[in-house]
């Protein structure tokens, strides 16, 4: 992308103050929020926008720890069923990524351990 390219592309990210990767950030943290707070209520489009947003980030670390794209499927199928389930409470200035993170690698490692018995 040449630099004039590079700067179009900046100047459409400017919003309320915040620019570039800064103003992204915000509106995701606040799509978050939003979202997880719908799905708690049974919104159904809003969790599916939450499993079409993290599904390939939370699969991926599932593949890392398990080796496989069967195990890694189901791993990220249970993430997503705990999701739907029990949606987690965020505070102001959390994203889902977290949380996702770490029931992910929990479940990762009780596979691991499972395996090994």
């Amino acid at each position: 992308m040449s630099h004039l390219g590079r700067r179009r592309c900046c100047i459409g990210w400017m919003q309320g103050g915040w620019t570039g990767a800064m103003a992204i950030a915000q509106a995701n943290l606040l799509d978050d929020q939003a979202l997880v707070r719908a799905a708690r209520e049974g919104d159904e489009p809003a969790f599916a926008e939450l499993f079409q947003r993290y599904y390939g980030l939370v699969y991926r670390l599932a593949f890392r720890m398990a080796g496989s794209a069967e195990e890694a499927e189901d791993l990220a199928q249970e993430v997503f069923i705990r999701l739907y389930r029990r949606p987690p409470e965020l505070a102001d200035g959390e994203t889902l990524r977290p949380w996702l993170y770490r029931v992910t690698a929990n479940l990762g490692l009780n596979a691991l351990r499972a395996r090994r018995r």
